[in-house]
């Protein structure tokens, strides 16, 4: 679980970095989720679930933050390509954590639909 956490530490870290490449660093990393938790065996999925759903350290922490940011938006949609795969193979074992990737999602949907008309309409 180090790299996990080590992967969800490096997602955070990049929002306070400077670096021109940050959105493509984020891509990657977002990436690097699937092979650290999809084939997991079954006595590891809780601390990965637990790590990765941290209040303070995981994954709907970075999306939340990145989800106004055009430079992560490729991150943000490797992210939620990972949670849905991810959820969708635990099923019931993830049911702790749904109505906090419900909120998330809605927030970052609504924030991004939003953004499109709003600029459609000061461009329209």
């Amino acid at each position: 679980m180090d790299a996990l956490t080590n992967t969800l530490s490096s997602l955070l870290l990049l929002l306070k970095s400077s670096h021109p490449r940050r959105g493509e660093e984020g891509k990657q990393l977002a990436q690097d989720l699937f092979p650290l938790c999809y084939d997991l065996p079954d006595e590891q999925l809780d601390l990965c679930l637990s790590s990765l759903f941290s209040p303070e350290t995981g994954i709907l922490v970075f999306v939340k933050q990145v989800a106004d940011l055009d430079e992560f938006s490729e991150a943000l949609e490797f992210a939620f390509k990972f949670l849905i795969a991810f959820v969708r193979r635990l099923e019931d074992r993830a049911s702790n954590y749904s109505p906090d990737l419900r909120e998330t999602a809605l927030s970052v949907f609504s924030r991004a639909r939003l953004g499109k008309v709003c600029s459609g309409i000061a461009y329209g």
